[in-house]
């Protein structure tokens, strides 16, 4: 992305927060610090539709945050996991093998979903009610979610959790 589309990118967002009190110098800055933090890397297309997405979710101007997770959620649409599916995974596991049969179980099961198994505990999970485990089950599912995206944005991950991501994209995509 140009200098210029960063440029238009920072007046749109300008444009939807009418309210905001901003000096032209200021403005250049931000712009220079845009194009410095995300801008050089990605296409205006994908950085204009971030935009739009952040612009329709913030009651604030963006961050650069925003924006660099706005665009990695864009470039990575396969990192929607789903914490429905994740928990039929998980119910068929504790059909299929029940309490007793925990290592299998785990096993049987992707490693990152194993993992949150394993903080729930297996045997708890066997013996929960379901719909009052299906809403923790959600809940620590989207906080997961949640952490991943924003270590993948930021940058801040280390290379066993690369390829964890690189695995939970496989699984996800159906690949």
């Amino acid at each position: 992305m140009t200098k210029s589309e960063t440029t238009k990118l920072v007046m749109s967002a300008l444009a939807a927060y009418p309210n905001t009190n901003i000096s032209e110098s200021k403005i250049l800055q931000v712009c220079s610090v845009w194009h410095k933090a995300f801008g050089k890397d990605n296409s205006y297309q994908d950085c204009d539709t971030a935009l739009i997405n952040v612009l329709c979710t913030s009651r604030f101007f963006p961050t650069i945050m925003d924006m660099k997770e706005a665009i990695t959620e864009l470039q990575n649409p396969d990192i929607k996991l789903d914490a429905h599916t994740a928990l039929g995974l998980v119910n068929d596991a504790v059909s299929k093998f029940g309490w007793p049969r925990e290592v299998e179980a785990l096993e049987s099961l992707p490693s990152e979903v194993a993992e949150l198994v394993r903080s729930f505990g297996w045997v708890n999970i066997c013996e929960s009610v379901p719909a009052h485990f299906v809403a923790k089950w959600n809940n620590a599912w989207n906080n997961r979610v949640k952490s991943i995206k924003h270590n993948v944005a930021t940058g801040n991950i280390t290379g066993l959790q690369l390829e964890n991501v690189n695995r939970l994209k496989a699984m996800i995509g159906g690949e």
